[in-house]
């Protein structure tokens, strides 16, 4: 006679399934000996993600002249600035391939924008191409800022139609883009250059029921993403919390050998950066969870 599996077993599974955000039930592995029933409970793995943002300035070498002949202040050192934009939290299906417990980390460039000329570097010819001898470097300025003004002439010019008579149409169009790319040259000596690029990095951390926080990396603003050993660096803390505590195994004294399987616990994860929140998720993590008998797989003749 076949032993069929009890409603009541059935309507736990349900429940904890719909509790534990609709993750199924786990069949675990068993193995059986004359003593006992053992199986391995499966791991989920909590991966977290970060989009963090480079912001890269570099000084013109013209920057100390721009108050004097442009009438702006500008930056006049170099500098990088990091900073987390946004984070997120997701668990992985057990059985998923993990190559460590945590620190697995993946990067992927988003974007990489540079404002004004794409390169970084600065042209290592200046904008005067008049003369041929040595000059110093606030002269060099002053000629650049006095180009600067001028193009703005031409340009004005142009468009209202006060000079180039024969110039309309595409041939219009090409004289203001060369009038554009010219200034925009002479301007990034004085105002420099900004860049910003945007990167996904990604860890995977396996939590254990005897231990609620994880560093998964270290942070900095002036060096960025930071393995776990490099103190200088602030840690990126994953804190998990289980709602309830691991309950036992279910009753194994029926001679027959039964099925069971693992129902995951709601574990409320969180990521922290010192006091600062990066995320919080609730997720469902098969290590916090219990054991449940399904039913007795075998069967009388």
């Amino acid at each position: 006679m076949k032993k069929v599996l009890p409603l009541i077993v059935l309507a736990l599974l349900a429940v904890a399934g719909v509790r534990a955000q609709e993750a199924p039930a786990y069949r675990l592995g068993q193995a059986e000996s004359a003593a006992e029933l053992s199986h391995a409970v499966p791991n989920s793995i909590v991966k977290v993600q970060l989009i963090v943002e480079k912001e890269s300035v570099r000084s013109g070498p013209y920057a100390r002249f721009a108050q004097k002949y442009l009438g702006v202040m500008v930056p006049l050192t170099d500098k990088d600035i990091w900073s987390v934009k946004e984070a997120s939290l997701v668990a992985s299906n057990p059985g998923a391939k993990v190559s460590v417990d945590k620190g697995i980390e993946r990067s992927i460039v988003l974007s990489s924008i540079a404002s004004g000329i794409n390169e970084m570097e600065f042209p290592k010819v200046t904008p005067d191409r008049m003369t041929a001898g040595n000059r110093s470097q606030e002269e060099m300025a002053r000629d650049a800022a006095s180009l600067i003004f001028s193009l703005r002439k031409h340009r004005l010019d142009l468009i209202t139609g006060n000079a180039g008579e024969n110039v309309f149409g595409s041939g219009l169009d090409a004289a203001l883009r060369e009038i554009n790319r010219l200034e925009e040259e002479c301007l990034a000596l004085f105002l420099g250059k900004r860049s910003v690029r945007r990167e996904i990095r990604e860890f995977e951390v396996v939590p254990q029921v005897d231990q609620n926080n994880y560093i998964v990396c270290r942070f900095s603003a002036e060096s960025g993403v930071l393995p776990e050993s490099d103190l200088s660096g602030t840690p990126i803390i994953l804190s998990v919390k289980a709602e309830q505590g691991v309950t036992p195994v279910a009753d194994r004294r029926s001679k027959g050998l039964k099925t069971y399987y693992q129902i995951p616990a709601r574990v409320q994860c969180t990521l922290l950066d010192g006091n600062t929140e990066l995320a919080r998720r609730e997720i469902p993590l098969y290590q916090f969870g219990s054991t449940v008998a399904g039913g007795e797989a075998a069967t009388e003749r």
